[in-house]
């Protein structure tokens, strides 16, 4: 019987391929905005621009179809911490995600003129 990929490595190649869609679309879509964290996981945190308010883009997203949440939904108490937006890619493949950028960069215009 041949062997395959694992389920587990085969889960983390699609997380891979959906986080490096993130960062090929990144600059374009959102300007300034910067991934941080580590390539595991099925989120990305995206570290807006200072002068990016946070809770109005969520808004501005969800206009565009689009649902994010705001670092903020994350912590309790940092309130000293930059703006920043978390995605989740585990449902979507890369073709739904690059739509959802786009639509995200759309939200981001709109806020940013």
């Amino acid at each position: 019987m041949p062997h395959g990929p694992s389920t587990e490595s085969r889960t983390q190649e699609h997380a891979a391929r959906r986080r490096q869609t993130i960062r090929h679309r990144l600059e374009t879509c959102l300007p300034g905005a910067r991934l941080t964290g580590r390539d595991s996981g099925l989120q990305a945190y995206l570290q807006l621009p200072a002068h990016i308010a946070e809770q109005p883009l969520i808004r501005a997203a969800r206009q565009h179809s689009v649902l994010a949440r705001g670092g903020c939904f994350y912590t309790m108490t940092d309130t000293s911490r930059p703006p920043a937006l978390v995605i989740s890619y585990a449902t979507v493949d890369c073709t739904g995600l690059a739509q959802s950028l786009l639509a995200l960069g759309k939200a981001y215009r709109d806020m940013t003129g």
